[in-house]
């Protein structure tokens, strides 16, 4: 019984530390946090967690979900990353990645019985909107008070975002891990709306999505709408469904229509931004954008002359040092980096993993948190899949980390399952002693 205690609070300490690290390292907290050797103390700790979960649930439990099957696949991409980072000259991002790769193999199925994550994941969603809207109403005091918080070399850039008007990125130090942050937070509000949040949902809905329109970036609003009304329609069964596809168009046609009055009335450029983007696409059916097209294009060129196994994990933006940044776009980026043996790799466990969550939503009664939970882990996935059409989530620490929690969600045994098997080992405990005793 102490084994399994400590065995149980280790996990609890190794997830609470990788989540908190995503929320957090991009943060007004990361300067003040992972400095010096309080940095290193941090990592020491988080991995320590890690490995003796690992080593406990691979090494010791043969039933752990990761034996042998996902165990493989897991090894698949942390040897294509490896392969490509000793291209690259860059191990040391191994770090960061091995809190992502190894995050599911320290959760448990006992976490999918209660609702805590979920409502950390919201109220992380309301700091974070709080942060964009004293960026938006009150910039001159944002200016002197928070962002002073930030390195110097995030307050240049965040000086610039500033200038333009367009971007309110609150507390972290981009609008795209805001936006990315406050999407997560509006899944779990969605998927746990009927047996959490209940009367709360729309209001907080209201403040979570109005602060995603302050971040100013299109397509994860785009993204986020999609990923939502995907779980909507998908939660229906039967004849609802038909139901549900007219109520979707509706709500379509009212966020257009919502969109835009507030970018007619509230002069925000952000929102405007946002609007005129999607009129745009909705009239044309494409958005051009110049950067983002130079980056795909040169990648295509690098992915040509090294099509087997690409030039190497996020060499892209050291090879074109004009940008010197990422492709903007997953896809694009893995094809030229890991090339066609890597990206098949990838690709192949991004639909093996959403494939596994829809079946095992299948399996999960409707009315638990079991099933809100696996909801949650196909909204992530679903929008961390979109996102990648425009961003970075691959490359970006925080955001891998959170699409690996959705992964190690969708993976655990279901409670079901582990109540059968411990009334058949309680059943063969009752049968084994009553053997011993007729002997």
């Amino acid at each position: 019984m102490i084994n399994k205690v400590k065995m149980c609070q280790t996990n609890r300490i190794a997830v609470f530390l990788a989540l908190f690290y995503a929320f957090t390292t991009r943060s007004i907290l990361g300067p003040i946090i992972y400095r010096g050797i309080i940095l290193w103390v941090y990592y020491g700790v988080l991995y320590a967690c890690l490995l003796v979960c690992f080593w406990r649930r691979f090494m010791r439990d043969g039933q752990h979900l990761y034996v042998p099957k996902y165990f493989f696949s897991i090894i698949l991409l942390f040897l294509v990353i490896l392969f490509g980072l000793f291209r690259t000259g860059d191990l040391g991002n191994l770090l960061h990645y091995g809190i992502a790769l190894m995050l599911p193999f320290a959760m448990k199925p006992e976490m999918k019985a209660n609702k805590t994550i979920g409502v950390v994941f919201v109220i992380i969603g309301i700091i974070l909107f709080i942060g964009c809207l004293i960026n938006f109403l009150f910039p001159i005091a944002y200016n002197r008070v928070i962002l002073p918080l930030f390195s110097e070399s995030v307050q240049k850039s965040l000086h610039w975002q500033t200038e333009l008007g367009i971007y309110f990125f609150g507390f972290t130090t981009q609008v795209g891990y805001t936006s990315f942050f406050l999407s997560v937070a509006m899944g779990a509000l969605f998927c746990f709306r009927k047996n959490v949040f209940k009367g709360w949902f729309i209001p907080l809905s209201i403040l979570l999505a109005f602060g995603m329109l302050l971040t100013g970036k299109r397509g994860p609003v785009v993204f986020l709408l999609i990923g939502v009304l995907f779980i909507y329609f998908y939660e229906s069964h039967g004849k609802e469904r038909f139901v549900r596809v007219f109520q979707i168009a509706l709500i379509i046609v009212a966020a257009y229509v919502v969109l835009f009055f507030l970018s007619t009335y509230t002069n925000n450029a952000g929102i405007t931004r946002i609007f005129e983007s999607i009129q745009q696409l909705v009239l044309t059916r494409d958005i051009k954008e110049t950067g983002r097209e130079q980056l795909r294009n040169q990648a295509i060129r690098y992915f040509r002359s090294h099509i087997l196994t690409g030039i190497g994990w996020t060499n892209f933006k050291n090879f074109f040092s004009l940008r010197n940044t990422h492709v903007h776009n997953i896809y694009f980026q893995l094809l030229c980096e890991t090339g066609i043996i890597g990206s098949f790799i990838f690709m192949t466990f991004f639909a093996k993993q959403l494939l596994q969550t829809l079946n095992k939503l299948k399996q999960v009664k409707s009315n638990g948190y079991e099933y809100s939970w696996l909801l949650l882990s196909l909204f992530i996935q679903i929008y961390f899949l979109l996102y990648g059409i425009t961003g970075n989530p691959l490359y970006d620490v925080e955001e891998i980390i959170l699409y690996f929690f959705a992964v190690g969600v969708s993976n655990l045994s279901l409670l079901s399952e582990i109540e059968v098997n411990n009334e058949e080992n309680v059943n063969n405990a009752y049968s084994y002693t009553d053997f011993s005793i007729r002997s």
